[in-house]
C-alpha cells in the first residue's frame, strides 16, 4: 500500500497558505510536491524545494501526482476539477464546490465514471464551536430546538478592488464565500429544509454582495444564517433556543487565526479553547435565570486530512461527500432565486 499521497495545489492564495499547506505539513499521509501559480512568484520564493507549475497541463501530465486541491477562484472550480478527474487524479475542491447545482451534479457523475475520489473542503465541520453545538443538540439538554442562529461577523469598511472575491465575477462576494460554511453546518445538523427565504445585499457600495441573511424553515424550527462585513458590535456566533433552555456562544473557532499566525496544527494543545471563551447555557428556575458554562469541544482541522488520507489509501468514504456539497449548492441557488423574487422558496 502506498504510504504517501503526492499532492498538487492549484492556486497560492489564502486557502493554500493558511489551510492546506500547514495541514499537509502536519499530516503523515500527504506530501506536497507541486503548486500551480500564475503571474506572481511568491510560491517559488516561499518553497524553492517544490515544483512550481506555470500551467495546469504540467500537473495533469505528471503521473507522480495522485491528488489535486482546487483552490483557485470559484468560477474556475468546475472546469479545473473536471480536467483533473479526467486525468485520473483524486480531487478536493475548495468551497463553494461549484457555481451551480448542474456543475456539481456533472462533477459527481465524472468522478463516478473515472472511479476517483471527489470531496470538498467544508472545514468548519471541524470547528470547536460547531462540534460543541452538535453535541449539545444531540444530548437533549436544550430540549426541543425551536430557534437556531449562526453568525459569521466581520468588519471591513472598504472593499478591495484588486481582490477577485470583491469583484462582479461569478461566485465572488461574501455570499459565495461564507454561506457554504453556514449552510453545510445547518444541513449536517437538520437536513434539507422545507422552504427558505434569503436576503442578499451590498452594504459598502462595491461590486459584490457583502451581507446576507438566510432563513431555513423546518416543521417547528427556524434556522437563521447571517454574515456581513460591517459588523463592529459583538455578535454571538451561535444562538440556540429550545423548550428546556438556551445556549449562546460568542468567539468563533480560533484554528484559522492560529494557522494564519503560523502555529503548528500538530501541537498537543491544538484546537483547545480557553475557559474564557466558553458558551453559556441559560435556564429559568426558582429564583430566576440560571447560567451554566459549557466547555467548548476541541477543534480538529487536521482531522479532515486524517479522514481524507484513509479515504485515498484505504478506500473509506471521504470526510465530505460530494453529494453533501451538491446539496449546499442547491440551497445557494434557491437562496439566489428567493433574493431576486423577494419571496420564500419551497424546496
Amino acid at each position: 500500500m502506498k504510504k504517501s499521497i503526492n499532492t498538487a495545489i492549484l492556486g497560492y492564495g489564502k486557502s493554500a497558505k493558511h489551510f492546506h499547506i500547514p495541514l499537509i505539513s502536519a499530516s503523515d499521509e500527504f506530501k506536497l510536491v507541486t503548486i500551480l501559480q500564475g503571474s506572481k512568484n511568491d510560491a517559488r520564493l516561499d518553497f524553492p524545494e517544490l515544483d512550481i507549475a506555470g500551467n495546469l497541463d504540467d500537473i495533469l501530465c505528471n503521473p507522480e501526482i495522485d491528488f489535486v486541491i482546487v483552490g483557485t477562484p470559484n468560477h474556475l472550480h468546475f472546469e479545473q476539477a473536471e480536467r483533473c478527474l479526467r486525468a485520473g487524479k483524486h480531487v478536493m475542491v475548495e468551497k463553494p464546490f461549484t457555481i451551480t447545482t448542474d456543475e456539481a451534479d456533472r462533477l459527481i457523475e465524472i468522478a463516478e465514471e473515472v472511479n476517483r475520489c471527489l470531496t470538498v473542503f467544508q472545514s468548519k465541520r471541524w470547528d470547536s464551536d460547531y462540534i460543541t453545538v452538535k453535541k449539545l443538540i444531540e444530548s437533549g439538554k436544550i430540549g426541543k430546538l425551536l430557534e437556531f442562529e449562526n453568525n459569521y461577523p466581520r468588519f471591513r469598511q472598504l472593499y478591495a478592488h484588486e481582490v477577485w472575491k470583491e469583484t462582479s465575477i461569478p461566485g465572488a462576494g461574501v455570499f459565495y464565500d461564507l454561506s457554504p460554511h453556514l449552510i453545510d453546518q445547518a444541513l449536517q445538523l437538520f437536513g434539507m429544509p422545507k422552504s427558505l427565504y434569503a436576503d442578499i445585499r451590498r452594504q459598502r457600495g462595491g461590486e459584490a454582495e457583502d451581507w446576507f441573511e438566510i432563513h431555513l424553515y423546518y416543521d417547528e424550527l427556524r434556522v437563521t444564517l447571517r454574515a456581513g462585513m460591517m459588523v463592529s458590535d459583538p455578535l454571538p456566533s451561535y444562538v440556540l433556543r429550545g423548550d428546556a433552555g438556551s445556549f449562546v456562544k460568542f468567539h468563533m473557532d480560533s484554528q484559522e487565526e492560529k494557522l494564519a499566525a503560523g502555529e503548528d496544527p500538530s501541537a498537543g494543545d491544538w484546537g483547545i479553547e480557553p475557559e474564557s471563551r466558553y458558551g453559556t447555557f441559560y435556564t429559568m428556575g426558582e429564583g430566576g435565570r440560571k447560567e451554566e458554562k459549557i466547555e467548548t469541544m476541541r477543534g480538529d482541522y487536521p482531522g479532515f486530512y486524517r479522514e481524507l488520507g484513509k479515504a485515498l489509501l484505504q478506500g473509506t468514504p471521504p470526510p465530505v461527500l460530494a453529494a453533501e456539497a451538491r446539496d449546499v449548492m442547491y440551497i445557494i441557488e434557491k437562496s439566489v432565486e428567493s433574493n431576486i423574487g423577494k419571496t420564500a422558496a419551497v424546496l
